[in-house]
């Protein structure tokens, strides 16, 4: 078993309670990462180009020509202005010279599945991203890195989310459906502290008929759900509390 499986292995079993705890945990398996050699680096974005070919290669069975591969990772490379890569084999590549923290960021994305693509990856990627950033920021410190300014409005809203939750569950909920697919059980949580708020939104203004209308806690959590889903940050941000 690769390390990579084997982290991942210890991920879908774990129980941390305490953001102290999930920081604990995801530090010591990120530097298993680091100390695995999964995260390298290149001179430059050229030397991106035949990292991604060899993936995109990879994916497609390793049909077409080298040549093909060569061409289309060039496009995606220069057209999206790429720094760094995450790839199926469950490496990251970046430019010599970036942020330390993004190199963090990634792999915590391999911590959650082989290549990144979770379920809650597949869920929402806005939320997923959120989620991602939202751990990684516990686990920077941890290693000596700098927290980089990275998807600040997916983790806001991911902050919110867990804000309205409420310790003690709120980033065990996180990391329940980050690293182990329990995507349901984190909504139903956010419902059901939803619903603990009476007539009041966060703000401490009425809610509407609608909002108040929900009956059960599965029926608020799968309303917000769906609205994480459709990454309706208007809807989202008027019924989430506000951060410090």
């Amino acid at each position: 078993m690769s390390v990579p499986e084997n982290v991942r292995q210890k991920l879908a079993l774990a129980i941390p309670g305490t953001p102290v705890e999930i920081a604990e945990l995801l530090s010591k398996y990120v530097k298993e990462l680091q100390e695995a050699g999964a995260a390298s680096t290149v001179p430059n974005q050229q030397a991106l180009i035949p990292v991604l070919a060899a993936d995109m290669k990879r994916k497609a069975g390793g049909t077409g020509s080298d040549a093909e591969w060569q061409h289309a990772a060039k496009q995606q490379i220069e057209g999206n202005q790429t720094t760094a890569l995450t790839t199926s084999d469950d490496r990251y590549t970046g430019i010599e010279g970036g942020a330390k923290f993004d190199e963090i960021h990634e792999l915590v994305h391999i911590c959650s599945a082989k290549g990144g693509e979770s379920t809650q990856h597949n869920f929402k990627l806005q939320f997923n991203e959120g989620a991602i950033n939202y751990f990684s920021e516990l686990v920077a410190p941890k290693l000596g890195a700098s927290v980089a300014g990275r998807y600040a409005t997916e983790t806001d809203l991911v902050k919110k989310l867990v804000k309205l939750i409420g310790n003690p569950d709120a980033s065990k909920k996180l990391f329940a459906s980050t690293f182990q697919g329990k995507i349901d059980d984190f909504f139903l949580a956010v419902g059901v502290a939803y619903r603990k708020l009476g007539d009041k939104q966060p703000d401490g203004k009425n809610k509407g008929p609608g909002d108040k209308a929900y009956t059960t806690d599965q029926a608020a959590g799968t309303e917000f759900q769906s609205k994480v889903k459709n990454w309706s940050e208007g809807w989202l941000k008027a019924r989430l509390p506000t951060l410090p």
